[in-house]
Parts: C-alpha cells; sequence; structure tokens
C-alpha cells in the first residue's frame, strides 16, 4: 500500500499568493520523496473547491430552498464551512497515511472560518491516528475571549498535529496557543518559487505598483481611511515618474484588488510613463509578472516574497505584521515601512535604497533549508507513529 501525502491548501483562490504557497510546498515535497513510487501525493482544496473554482457543496446548497434566505452570514458560512470540512475528511484514507496543511495565513479566527475548517479536519485525524502537519503558516493574533479562537487553539493541540512550522509568529503559537508539539519558525515556502520557475532574464525598465483593496488597512487596525490609500498610491507612483522612472500598477489577482488599481489610475490621469498590467490568473503569472520588475512596492505579502524569490528589491507597505515579520527574515529591516511613515516622496526614496541596496550575498537555498528539513523529517516520522 503506498504511502499518502495529503495536502491541504488553498489551492484555487484568486489571490495568487496562497495557490504559490502550495506550488511551492508541493515542489519541496517533490524533490523529498523522489521518484520513490512508494509515496502517493494528493492534494485537496481546503475550501472544497475543483478546477476553475466549482465547489460542489456550495452548488448543492444553493439548490436547497430557501437556504440563502437567511439574514444570518455567520450561521451561512458556519454550515458551508462545516459541510465542505467534512467532504474533504471523506477524502482522506485512514490507512497509510499523513496531513500536510502547505501554508499560508490560516491560523486566523475572523472572517474566513478557518478555525472549522481545522477543527473539523484534524478531529478525523485524531480519530484516525493520522500525523498531521502545519507547514510555515502565518500566526495571526490570539484572543482568549473569542470562542473561534479557542476552537482553533484547541484543534491544534491535538494529538495528531505532530509539528508546527511558522513563517512569523512562533511566540504566539507557544505562549498563547501554548502548543506543545515540535515548533520552528521557518520561510515561507513560496520562498522557493523561483526554482520551478523559467524566468525572463529580459532587460528590467520598470517599477511594479502592487494594488491591494484598501480595506485591508481598517480591517487590521491601520487608521487610514480608502480615499487616503488611493492618494497615497497615485502620489508615489508620480514621485517615482517625477525621477525618470516608468511605473506598471498590478495585483495579486483579486478582482477587488484589480479595481482598485483602475481607481488609482483616474486619480493619475493621463501619464505616458504610467501603465496597468491585466489581472493574473495564474500563479506563474504572478510570478513571471513580478520577475519583470526593476524593483516593486508592495501590498500584498506575497508580492514581497515573490520579488524575494526572483531577487527583485521592494519595499513593502505594512497592513499587519506578517510583512515586517518577513522583512526581518531575510534581515532588510529597512524595506518594510509601518503606516506612520506612509509618505509618497519617502516611500519613494525608500525603494531607491532598496534598489542601490539589493540583496547581496542573501541565499534562497539557504532561506529554505530549515523549511525544507523539516518537512522532510515530517514524512520521514509519519509513516513510523503507528497509522
Amino acid at each position: 500500500m503506498k504511502k499518502k501525502i495529503y495536502l491541504i491548501g488553498l489551492i484555487y483562490n484568486n489571490n495568487l499568493g496562497d495557490p504559490i504557497i502550495y506550488q511551492a510546498c508541493k515542489y519541496m515535497i517533490d524533490e523529498i520523496i523522489g521518484e520513490s513510487e512508494e509515496y502517493e501525493v494528493i492534494s485537496l482544496d481546503l475550501f472544497g473547491r475543483e478546477p476553475m473554482g466549482y465547489n460542489p457543496v456550495i452548488e448543492r446548497l444553493r439548490s436547497e430552498e430557501g437556504y440563502y434566505t437567511s439574514n444570518n452570514k455567520d450561521e451561512i458560512k458556519t454550515r458551508e464551512a462545516t459541510l465542505i470540512s467534512r467532504t474533504i475528511c471523506g477524502k482522506i484514507s485512514k490507512d497509510n497515511s499523513c496531513i500536510i496543511f502547505v501554508g499560508g495565513g490560516i491560523v486566523k479566527y475572523v472572517y474566513e472560518k478557518f478555525e472549522i475548517y481545522i477543527d473539523q479536519i484534524t478531529k478525523y485525524a485524531e480519530d484516525n491516528s493520522i500525523p498531521v502537519m502545519f507547514n510555515a503558516v502565518g500566526i495571526e493574533g490570539f484572543d482568549g475571549n473569542n470562542e473561534s479562537c479557542i476552537v482553533l487553539k484547541n484543534a491544534l493541540n491535538r494529538e495528531c498535529v505532530k509539528m508546527i512550522t511558522v513563517r512569523d509568529d512562533l511566540d504566539t503559537l507557544l505562549d498563547k496557543y501554548e502548543y506543545k508539539g515540535y515548533a520552528k519558525r521557518v520561510a515561507d515556502s513560496a520562498c522557493y518559487i523561483s526554482k520551478y520557475v523559467n524566468l525572463s532574464l529580459a532587460k528590467k525598465e520598470k517599477i511594479g505598483i502592487n494594488c491591494a483593496r484598501p480595506e485591508l488597512f481598517k480591517e487590521y487596525g491601520v487608521d487610514f481611511e480608502r480615499d487616503k490609500i488611493a492618494m497615497l498610491m497615485a502620489e508615489t507612483v508620480i514621485s517615482l515618474t517625477s525621477r525618470g522612472y516608468k511605473c506598471e500598477l498590478f495585483d495579486n489577482g483579486t478582482l477587488r484588488d484589480d479595481m482598485f488599481v483602475d481607481e488609482i489610475l483616474g486619480i493619475i490621469g493621463e501619464n505616458n510613463k504610467v501603465s496597468r498590467r491585466n489581472r493574473p490568473s495564474t500563479g506563474y503569472e504572478l510570478v513571471q509578472m513580478i520577475n519583470d520588475y526593476k524593483a516593486i512596492i508592495a501590498t500584498r505579502l506575497h508580492a514581497s516574497i515573490v520579488a524575494f524569490s526572483c531577487g527583485v528589491p521592494f519595499v513593502s507597505l505594512v497592513w499587519n505584521n506578517k510583512q515586517a515579520f518577513f522583512c526581518q527574515s531575510i534581515n532588510k529591516n529597512s524595506w518594510y515601512i509601518s503606516s506612520s511613515e506612509f509618505d509618497s516622496n519617502y516611500i519613494a526614496d525608500r525603494l531607491e535604497d532598496a534598489m542601490r541596496e539589493g540583496y547581496g550575498k542573501v541565499s534562497i537555498d539557504k532561506q529554505c533549508a530549515e523549511t525544507i528539513m523539516c518537512l522532510d523529517r515530517f514524512i520521514k516520522g509519519a509513516f513510523t507513529m503507528g497509522n
């Protein structure tokens, strides 16, 4: 019987950072197991989606009379998450198996109902003695008075969860979630993505301006209104073009991010040094896009991470401490800009500093070595645990 490795992640997200995480993690695992025929790698989308975004569970629910007439959106999302999780569990073999959550900001208890998915899947794993690993996940806060957070805490501390590696806040995992298994801070898997993409070597002429829906700032406690973010981005582009740079606005793939690109362009007006890139539809396309730039100003975390992987200098506009964690992890503390420093000329100055500084001797292989080592350790140990 083959040893089955189930990879669970946000494989079909329109925010393409998540598919890139999945693909990079899968590449790492393929390196670990090589051409061995004793393993079978099976990929499952955490939200139960299939290629092209089709979700059979959601489609079934939509067919139920009166299901979407409820005004309680939280109740609907809870039921959806519960049913999707059970469907995912039904696809996981009870024999000779292990589960790896591939990464991303899933240790989070607001908005997406991650706590329900993680609770249901780890309970199934616990009941069937299936070892579980969380790989290079983002830890996005803790609230001991929040019921969803406590559900998440209990799920992470099930006996089946043998290893949790994190890309950022290890202290919160250990001190607040009180995780007692093997834990380590490692690089986000997406740092490895350029190893598997045939990158263009064409001359790089433009500065990439990575745009994300402005509501992100408010949602994470940064007191910047939509209009202020739009004006900041527009004025930063104008500052750069006044210095002779050509700028191109782009996004990480979501429709709302892409709509904001047009809003910023409307503020900038006619400028022959400014263009926009079409919305990318695949992680591969986003990687190639970022690789084309001389440098980027990043709003989404994985614009920064892909830029690092491709050797493209960047500065990151911080709306969540995960961006600061990443810059610190690659010894580029000056490459993230906190909201108190949001000024268009200052951002342009810092980007020019980053371009002059470059990466020096920073190595992707060295950065990702512990991520791969932990995956290797878990996989080799998973099938000796009485599974």
